[in-house]
């Protein structure tokens, strides 16, 4: 499972927003360190929305050269999808 984020240069520093998951945001000094970041940021963001009791968006489908994919720890997928399933019925 994954988000799809975009990924913009903004002066010196790499801003990363997850268009699906309003608030969640990060920098980096680099690209890569931006790309790291935004794996713990989601992480936490997604984990916030559970423990309020609700269910996380689900992704929507973004074309772009600044989108890039940014992966759900299993475990915590493994969370959504359960609750997933659970509010479909």
């Amino acid at each position: 499972m994954y988000y799809l984020a975009k990924l913009n240069r903004e002066g010196r520093h790499w801003l990363v927003q997850f268009p699906d998951c309003p608030g969640c945001q990060t920098f980096g000094q680099s690209k890569a360190e931006a790309l790291e970041m935004a794996t713990d940021a989601l992480s936490g963001w997604l984990a916030s929305v559970l423990k309020d009791g609700e269910l996380p968006p689900a992704t929507r489908p973004r074309e772009g050269r600044a989108m890039v994919a940014v992966p759900v720890p299993a475990r915590l997928a493994a969370v959504i999808m359960i609750r997933r399933r659970r509010a479909e019925y």
